[in-house]
């Protein structure tokens, strides 16, 4: 399966390559599925981190965001 070849370390990836193509795809898909949970959880923090007060300028308080 080319996904395994284009996989860095799957088994270190928590990716059972155990079993039928399918199972391999569901094992990827979750891991994938909790990778983006996390980066998006980090987004968001990074997000609500960002303030505007009297000190910054509104154009750079924009662009960080």
């Amino acid at each position: 399966m080319l996904l395994l070849f284009n996989t860095k370390g799957p088994t270190g990836l928590e990716i059972d390559i155990t079993g039928t193509t399918a199972d391999v795809w569901a094992s990827y898909m979750a891991t994938y599925e909790a990778a983006l949970s996390i980066k998006q959880l980090n987004a968001k923090k990074v997000l609500r981190a960002i303030t505007l007060d009297e000190s910054r300028d509104f154009i750079v308080y924009i662009t960080l965001l």
